[in-house]
């Protein structure tokens, strides 16, 4: 599942670093580009996008992964984090997200909550 996602055309998160080559000549950079669309650790999996649209269907992709494995997950406990203020505005912190078949309400968690990160 995880190699299908990361193949997929759908955009996780992009990071880029750029790194001096040589300490003594500056001016010469390694840069590194990397996507992240998921990790997983034990039973949890934590998924990234760049839009709602794109995580759906890599959602999508991995809803047929666990349909076709015969595996239950509880997509009740899905829960969004964005630094989206414009999202965190209009839905009153809570949001409909294609889950696969499923059509699964849940709720937002603004990047910094009760003054907690």
């Amino acid at each position: 599942m995880f190699a299908k996602i990361n193949s997929s055309p759908y955009s996780g998160y992009h990071l880029q670093a750029s790194l001096p080559m040589n300490i003594h000549r500056l001016d010469e950079h390694h840069e590194e580009n990397i996507e992240v669309k998921l990790i997983g650790y034990l039973d949890d999996t934590t998924w990234f996008s760049d839009t709602l649209n794109n995580l759906e269907n890599n959602l999508k992709i991995a809803d047929d992964f666990y349909s076709l494995a015969n595996i239950k997950i509880n997509k009740e406990k899905t829960k969004l984090l964005t630094n989206d203020e414009d999202l965190l505005k209009q839905s009153n912190h809570r949001c409909n997200l294609q889950f696969g078949n499923d059509l699964v309400e849940i709720e937002i968690v603004p990047k910094r909550k009760d003054n907690v990160f």
